[in-house]
């Protein structure tokens, strides 16, 4: 885009030299920051069940749990013993 006899790289408002044409521009994706997973095994205290508990941390801190026990949808806010145990 050219305004005011400036040219510039939409749409980041990048100024660039007036000669310059779109071939000579040569873009990077930048790479996606991704959610780290840490996954907990926890041996049922009834049987020989092994439920495992994961812990999603996303760019910007913020932390989601999922358990695979049934205590997660018994739990009227979907937090398990194993959960709570990982939040601690």
């Amino acid at each position: 885009m050219t305004l005011g006899g400036k040219k510039y790289i939409m749409p980041g408002w990048i100024e660039v030299l007036p000669e310059t044409e779109l071939n000579d521009i040569k873009w990077i994706k930048p790479k996606v920051k991704r959610a780290e997973v840490f996954e907990h095994k926890f041996k049922s205290s009834s049987n020989d069940k092994v439920y495992t508990t994961r812990e999603h941390v996303s760019v910007d801190g913020s932390r989601k749990f999922t358990c695979s026990c049934p205590g997660t949808w018994r739990a009227k806010d979907r937090r398990c013993l194993h959960i709570k145990s990982i939040e601690k």
